[in-house]
């Protein structure tokens, strides 16, 4: 579930800045770069995949609304 949360989150942020999108990919990545650095220190276990989870959805439906 780790990788498939990683990688859901990774292409997201980057399809996003294919689209032309600045703020929203930036955030969304600083908020992803950041749950990794605190899960690789102190580690948070299943709140980390959930929060990536969350965090490839929103950019998921962002970019769903951008094709439309």
């Amino acid at each position: 579930m780790f990788y498939i949360v990683i990688s859901a989150w990774l292409v997201g942020v980057v399809v996003s800045f294919i689209y032309g999108n600045r703020k929203l990919p930036i955030a969304i990545l600083l908020i992803g770069i950041g749950a990794t650095a605190v899960q690789f220190t102190i580690g948070i276990g299943y709140i980390y995949i959930a929060l990536m989870a969350v965090l490839s959805v929103i950019i998921w439906m962002a970019n769903k609304m951008d094709m439309v």
